[in-house]
This record gives structure tokens, sequence and C-alpha cells, in this order.
């Protein structure tokens, strides 16, 4: 039986396996998808991320590349396993079996989720025409598409943002479309997209149609109750992600809507079970890459401390 089992490997769970071989803990990482980055990979791989401490910004992937680099000098002791989707999670003596949809069962003393928001698809618009399909994009992978072009970004969180900054420096025009004054992005983020773009606020798509060179978006404004129309040659719809957490309490997790309880340590409600990252949800938390990176040390730290009763950490020995 193995010290830990990892379930994810977006950007908290390469991390987690990178504080793993750090403390000498020996443990499997199992990823569902047959890539590692989770998220950032699969749907924003040229994002820029701005919440990553030490640097101004930097590109999704290649953020995901950096972790990576980071735990490869431990992937003996910490192996990573991909297409392994956890469908059991059972208590044995000792700690637990945890069984993927190919058979297989790995056992562990411990095991921590760090799986995001679980399985995503995108929040689709309610309408959908064939003739204009490929102007609609849930996930941008090549930057390319857009040059020149005129660009509307629909959604008023941090990706819509972080989307339509980008997009400034390579469209002919960005507009964002949000049915509210108030944004859930950082302040930052809009007041700068506000000197390099147009914003409207406030207002609803009703339909889009299909014309001979791009797209309509026929647009309500909820406070005024006029219609308007706005011309584009691509929409970026920012919408957020409806996430499979079912699977959780399928697995005898305490979860919801947002994601698994655990209390300000990360415990679950199952003994020897974390969570962390977006997997995770207690009281005040702030939902950032940065607050997940300290939350993945400091249940690493918590699990060390009982699997290696007073051993103390030296980083700078342990860096090889």
């Amino acid at each position: 039986m193995q010290d830990l089992i990892i379930i994810g490997a977006g950007p908290t769970g390469i991390y987690a396996g990178f504080q793993a071989g750090l403390r000498n803990i020996s443990a499997t990482i199992l990823e569902a998808l047959p890539l590692t980055g989770g998220l950032l990979t699969t749907f924003y791989p040229d994002k820029p991320v701005y919440d990553i401490p030490g640097f101004i910004s930097i590109q999704a992937d290649q953020f995901i590349q950096h972790l990576i680099s980071q735990w490869q000098p431990y992937q003996s002791a910490v192996p990573l396993k991909l297409d392994q989707q956890v469908v059991g999670l059972t208590p044995i003596e000792g700690g637990y079996a945890v069984t993927t949809q190919t058979q297989t069962t790995y056992h562990a003393k411990y095991v921590l989720f760090a799986t995001g928001t679980g399985n995503l698809e995108p929040r689709l618009l309610p309408f959908q025409d064939q003739g204009y399909a490929h102007r609609v994009h849930y996930a941008i992978t090549d930057l390319k598409t857009f040059q020149n072009q005129r660009v509307v970004v629909l959604g008023g969180g941090d990706s819509a943002l972080d989307w339509a900054n980008t997009l400034t420096g390579i469209a002919k025009q960005v507009t964002i479309v949000h049915r509210r004054h108030e944004f859930r992005g950082f302040a930052s983020s809009l007041s700068t997209f506000k000197t390099k773009g147009k914003v409207l606020t406030a207002y609803e798509v009703r339909n889009i149609f299909s014309l001979h060179q791009g797209v309509r978006l026929d647009l309500l404004n909820l406070e005024s109750n006029v219609e308007t129309n706005l011309e584009a040659d691509h929409i970026v719809v920012c919408y957020g992600f409806m996430s499979t957490l079912g699977t959780y309490t399928k697995l005898g997790l305490h979860a919801q809507a947002d994601g698994i309880h655990v209390d300000q340590r990360g415990q679950t409600n199952l003994s020897h079970v974390y969570a962390v990252g977006n997997a995770a949800i207690y009281q005040g938390k702030s939902k950032t890459i940065a607050t997940a990176l300290g939350e993945v040390a400091s249940v690493m730290e918590t699990i060390n401390s009982q699997l290696h009763p007073g051993q103390k950490i030296l980083y700078s020995s342990q860096l090889k």
C-alpha cells in the first residue's frame, strides 16, 4: 500500500505530485483525461493567467509545463497515470481502495482530490444555427483565428475579461456584452479593457443570425427594454461551465454544486481524504490558482506530519 493517491492532473494535482516527491511520500497521480493540465490545457491553452506569484502574466499551457518540469524529477516515485477516471472509493484496513473505469485498483493510506470542478461542459448559447457554428467559440485553441476580426465576448467573469484583453492585441475590434453592470472579474482587468475595447452592460443576447460576412447579434437592453443589434466575425462565449459533481456524492463525499465540503485543513467528511483547489469549498474561499497551490502545500504538510511525525522538510536539499 502506498501513501497517497492524487486524483486529478491539473495545476493542483501536478503540484501535489511535486510536493509529495519533496516529502518522500509514495504517491500516484490519476487523471481521467488523456492529457495533463485540466481546464487550462483543455479549454484555455493560449489564455494568459494573471494570478501566479512571480509572473505579471503567463500563458496557461506554459504554466502547466513549468509545473510538469517541477514534478518530473520525482516521477519515478510519483508516477502519473492518464485515462484513469476514478469510479470507486472503498475504505479498507489502513486506507482506501481507489478503482478506475479500467477496473484498475490502487491502494493508499490517503486520498487527495485535486479534480477542479469535475468533468466540465461549457454552458452553451440557447440557440445554435449550424450556419454560424464555426464562428462561435467556447474554447480558444488558435489565436490566429481572430487576427484582424471583429470579436464579441459574452460574459462577465475573469475568463471573459482575460480573453477580451488578450484579443485586443490581435483582433480589429473587441466588444464585451454582459447582462449586468457588475463584473465578477478583477477590477483592474476591466479598467484595462475599457481603454482598448467596448463594453455593453445590461444587455442580453436574444438571437444570432448568419450574415454574408459574419453574424448579427440581436441584443435587448434589460433596463430600457430597447432592442439593438451588433455585427461580428466571431463570438467567444464565456458563460462558465457545468460540472458533474454527482460523482463525488456517489463516492461518499459531502458535496454540492460548487465542490466538496472541506474544513480549513482541506479535510473532507471522510477520514484521511482531502480536497484542494476548485474541487474544495469552505466559507470565505477565494477561487484562484494562487489559493489552490497554497492549499496543496498546506494539505501535503498535514499528510506528511501524520505519515512522518517529526520530519522537517529542507527544500533546498530535496530539490534535484
